[in-house]
């Protein structure tokens, strides 16, 4: 058994440390329960246990709103003092509370999921409460608090004859997860993001019923494969901010992985794989991303695990003695890659590029092919050289043993990367017919073909609204990427004088570094050009290079066809450019002299030091800051992650 060396251990320490900060950061548990779904002009009625009260405030936590995205729905809230009260309504407790539908141009933007303080400062003697609103809606949560702020326990009205008992039952079955002094406290009253409310809402018509009148969403910008894969966590541990993160963070660390895996086969190293992922670990978006319900992470963990295997291919080939194992590399890859493209369709992009590298591998095949010939002397003949039997059966020998080999590595390579894209689409279209029905046809009368609804969500996910940029004053220029000098505020929210706010940048310290790594790389590759140089570590120098290259250029592409420079274009490509520090410290290494490789380890452990300098900084930008600002913010997004 190989004995595992000091820097795989050092990267499963950064790993370990990765999950745990991760997990510790995601945000609460706590659920709204299950759900109703509420139907416009009904109303859903309440009875205070224990007779009157002195009703002061009432929260409601409103799911997915059956209207398209951006459109309002006014909520009503009403009390009856009467001991024969009419079910259809009493007195209003409030003017309407108006809230949009995940997005909107409006102002208040992305409230679904969250608790909302419909009104507060009443004082009134009540036993029972009503409500309404003017739209289809999912009902997760209602909460009266009397004058102190102390949960009143009520049940549903049993006289009423609008929804069942069990249904109305369940807007009352997690009462406990409402904590008024935290809400209060920290102005938490919003934890999901407008982004994960329309992840929700995705999330929640994969199972949803036809209702008349009701309009459906998913997530236009991911394919509905991602809904899938939060919606298993979302299953288990209900709907709260933990559960709808939890899928995309644990993506992050595989991405974490395959970076370590994919540099240990790039550099041929294990140091310089470890210093690559602890850089990305330390860069910033590669935590951030994956502390946001959405798939971000998810995709770009898909790429890279695409990446991942076909360069095995690249390096390993097929091998004579194992050539269908060999060649299972080509599966795996196109395997990621099937689920990349299903997930977001510009992923084709970057999987372009990386059908650039199966063709290198295959080229390789047919080089290896042609020196093998010319050792056996195939082209002599034109000299004027015979060949003996002997020569004659091995040649055959070898063009036989390559033949099979190219055979294998074209086959898996169409199953993978064609055959698989295709099943997966199809698969995917299928466990999800249902809901893509209801999102882009008419329920009553179909009109849209099976594959048409298929295109039609691919196409969807080509699109750009709703998405978070990598900052905001990066979209306008991918080449800003390279020294990201702003920061996005992903989650802020505001008190009278404060603003929480958690952000998303690269860490500026290993960007600096990146570029400078970058600038030198480049002019050392192209001195090697200019000197014709063409020993194995130059070789190996220009290979890593362009293959970095490549990896940048493509998500920029991506991020240039998307027209918005998003998380996961950043995510993969930050990971691509903090690699440049390693291959930086290798191209000194290559030379013979012991000065050089300990100058090497001066750039490696110099630059983790800066790295981790900066991160430990930004660490209130990661993970949530309050300032004092003298003027009135507008209301955005949401608040830090509290656990």
């Amino acid at each position: 058994m190989r004995k595992i060396g000091k820097f795989i251990w050092a990267f499963l320490a950064v790993l370990a440390v990765f999950l745990c900060t991760g997990l510790a950061t995601l945000g609460s548990v706590q659920s709204t329960g299950d759900s109703m779904t509420y139907v416009s002009g009904k109303t859903v009625m309440y009875k205070f246990s224990g007779g009157k009260k002195q009703l002061g405030s009432v929260y409601v936590n409103v799911g997915t709103i059956y209207e398209k995205i951006g459109d309002r729905v006014s909520i009503e809230i009403e009390y009856s003092s009467q001991s024969s009260p009419s079910t259809s309504g009493g007195t209003d407790l409030v003017p309407a509370y108006y809230m949009s539908n995940v997005y909107s141009s409006a102002g208040k933007n992305g409230l679904n999921y969250n608790w909302q303080e419909v009104t507060s400062g009443k004082s009134v003697s009540t036993e029972y409460l009503y409500f309404k609103a003017s739209a289809n809606l999912q009902l997760c949560e209602i909460v009266a608090l009397d004058k102190d702020g102390e949960v009143i326990p009520m049940t549903p009205y049993t006289g009423s004859k609008d929804f069942t008992q069990e249904e109305r039952a369940k807007t009352l079955d997690a009462q406990a997860a409402f904590n008024v002094e935290q809400v209060k406290a920290a102005n938490t009253y919003f934890t999901f993001t407008q982004e994960e409310g329309l992840s929700m809402t995705a999330i929640h018509t994969l199972s949803a019923k036809s209702y008349q009148g009701c309009v459906y969403n998913l997530d236009g910008n991911f394919g509905v494969l991602s809904t899938l894969f939060m919606a298993g966590s979302v299953a288990i541990f209900g709907q709260s901010v933990f559960a709808l993160r939890l899928a995309p963070f644990i993506a992050s660390a595989i991405a974490l992985v395959f970076l370590f895996l994919l540099c240990k086969d790039l550099f041929k190293s294990e140091k310089y794989a470890f210093f690559t992922a602890l850089l990305f670990a330390l860069g910033g978006v590669g935590l951030t991303v994956g502390r946001v319900g959405a798939p971000y992470a998810m995709v770009a963990a898909a790429i890279l695990g695409s990446a991942y295997f076909t360069h095995r291919f690249f390096s390993k080939g097929i091998s004579s003695k194992t050539p269908l194992k060999s060649g299972a590399n080509l599966l795996f890859s196109g395997a990621f890659a099937a689920v990349a493209i299903a997930m977001e369709t510009l992923s084709i992009v970057p999987v372009a590029a990386i059908l650039v590298l199966f063709g290198f591998g295959v080229a390789r095949i047919y080089k290896a092919e042609k020196l093998a010939l010319e050792k056996l002397g195939v082209g002599k003949e034109e000299e004027g050289q015979e060949l003996d039997e002997t020569q004659k059966k091995a040649i055959a020998g070898v063009k036989a043993e390559y033949g099979y080999k190219k055979r294998v590595a074209f086959s898996f390579g169409g199953l993978a990367f064609v055959a698989l894209t295709l099943f997966t689409f199809l698969a995917v279209g299928a466990i999800c017919y249902k809901p893509l029905v209801l999102v882009y046809d008419n329920v009553g009368t179909h009109s849209m073909s099976f594959l048409s609804l298929i295109f039609t969500n691919a196409l969807d996910s080509a699109k750009t609204s709703g998405l978070t940029a990598y900052t905001v004053e990066n979209t306008a220029s991918v080449f800003s990427w390279l020294l990201p000098l702003k920061t996005t505020y992903v989650y802020t929210a505001h008190t009278g004088t404060q603003y929480l706010a958690f952000g998303l940048s690269m860490n500026m310290g290993l960007a600096f570094l990146s570029l400078v790594a970058l600038l030198f790389t480049t002019i050392r590759v192209a001195y090697g050009f200019v000197k014709k140089t063409a020993d194995k570590a130059e070789l190996r120098l220009r290979r890593i290079y362009f293959i970095l290259l490549s990896a940048m250029a493509a998500t920029m592409i991506a991020a240039g066809v998307k027209g918005m420079p998003t998380l996961l274009s950043a995510t993969v490509f930050s990971a691509a450019f903090a690699a440049f520090v390693p291959l930086a410290a290798m191209s000194q290494e290559s030379c013979a002299c012991e000065k050089c490789k300990k100058i090497a380890d001066v750039i490696l452990y110099a630059s983790a030091a800066v790295a981790a300098v900066f991160f430990a900084l930004s660490l209130p930008v990661y993970y949530g800051f309050a300032v004092s600002h003298g003027y009135e913010s507008v209301f955005i997004w949401t608040t830090f992650l509290r656990s």
